[in-house]
């Protein structure tokens, strides 16, 4: 996977996965940290954001269909979208 590995400020471990589009061996590593680490360590992994609005769609287009549109697009897992408003 060939990760980076520094020291940030008060001595936090920071591994980075270099190359653009590793978006899914960051997304293994981390699910894999959470499964092997014990509970009271914090794994974040930092992502972009944008907020978007979506206007004039027919009610009958469901919440789901909505986060695997936007999952698929953004090549992301639909955990890190969040859906606001009336869904």
């Amino acid at each position: 996977m060939g990760l980076r590995a520094k020291k940030a400020l008060f001595g936090i471990l920071v591994y980075e996965v270099p190359d653009e589009g590793n978006i899914t061996k960051t997304d293994v590593l981390t699910a894999e940290l959470h499964r092997v680490l014990h509970k009271g360590v914090r794994i974040l992994r930092p992502y972009k954001k944008v907020e978007i609005s979506l206007t004039d769609f027919y009610d009958s287009i469901i919440k789901s269909k909505i986060l695997e549109a936007l999952s698929l697009f953004g090549e992301c897992v639909s955990a890190n979208v969040k859906l606001g408003g009336e869904c």
